[in-house]
């Protein structure tokens, strides 16, 4: 189902097909209530105001539409999925130019080129990585890479302009990055690094300052600027009649505020099946108990 939200906030869009004479489309339905609609049958990758929507075809082709279903277009990615910048002015996708083994060790290609297709280049190309994500100003990237001869992983900030970059975190085994935002902070995970002292959740500034080890390790989103929704691992198979529970850390200090109680508010999210809406006063989750989508607002 995998539930996310409306550009404006106002809807829960999510994949469906609640009938057997219904289309497979993304539907959307009022954050207050109601009954769901059809919000666009084009299944792909949408720009960050869902004006427009990108989807590959089997023989390597890249389309994008507009979800009014007004104009479409091909761009040179080849058939692979692309990611829009913030604004919608330009995309990005990966190329694996070489399997070489593991994924570790695999040779991948960045490209950039102006929505509409036109202006596409490579950009860097690194090894056992990727592109994690657009900052805000849609002018850099977060770069996820691996040195094999320092047997380690690293984030970078890549300035698409100047190909500038700037490692703010390296580590054994580093992945699930997240930018802030604005763009202020990156949050990230180690895991497996057979150092238990930096296995968890780490944030950083933008800048490679302030580095901190949080106290709470879990399935996690940015609430707002600064500011991470936390949803701590703690729950067993076995646990049932248990609750889930949201807490708050505040990447400055690393300070845990508590959002929800389980002693006053009981729920249970399927699979870390969740979205923070836009603003963090509320979010979406796919109940495990009855498989329905359900809204918990928040201090």
């Amino acid at each position: 189902m995998r539930p996310f939200w409306s550009p404006d906030g106002h809807q829960v869009w999510f994949l469906d097909r609640p009938a057997v004479d219904a289309v497979t489309a993304i539907w959307g339905l009022d954050a207050t209530g109601g009954e769901p609609a059809v919000v666009t049958d084009l299944l792909g990758v949408f720009s960050p105001d869902a004006r427009l929507v990108a989807y590959p075809f089997s023989d390597g082709i890249t389309h994008i539409q507009r979800t009014d279903g007004e104009e479409s277009w091909v761009v040179p990615s080849g058939g692979r999925s692309i990611t829009f910048s913030p604004d919608g002015e330009r995309i990005g996708w990966q190329v694996v130019s070489s399997q070489n083994g593991s994924y570790y060790k695999r040779s991948v290609e960045l490209w950039l080129a102006n929505v509409d297709g036109s202006d596409p280049r490579k950009v860097i190309t690194v090894t056992g990585g990727g592109i994690m994500g657009w900052f805000p100003n849609a002018n850099r990237w977060l770069v996820l890479s691996s040195d094999l001869s320092r047997q380690s992983y690293s984030l970078t900030v890549l300035d698409l302009d100047s190909a500038d970059e700037l490692e703010v975190a390296r580590a054994t085994r580093l992945g699930s990055a997240s930018i802030s935002p604005r763009g202020g902070w990156v949050v990230f995970q180690v895991t497996a690094s057979g150092d238990t002292q930096r296995d968890g959740l780490w944030v950083v500034r933008s800048d490679g300052s302030a580095m901190r080890k949080l106290d709470v390790y879990g399935s996690y989103q940015w609430r707002t600027e600064g500011r991470l929704a936390i949803v701590p691992l703690e729950l067993s198979a076995q646990s049932d009649n248990q609750s889930h529970r949201m807490v708050e850390v505040e990447a400055v200090t690393g300070t845990v505020r508590q959002l929800t109680d389980p002693t006053q508010l009981s729920f249970r999210i399927a699979n870390g099946d969740w979205a923070m809406a836009p603003g963090g006063e509320k979010f979406v989750y796919v109940s495990a108990e009855d498989r329905n989508l359900w809204i918990i607002q928040l201090p």
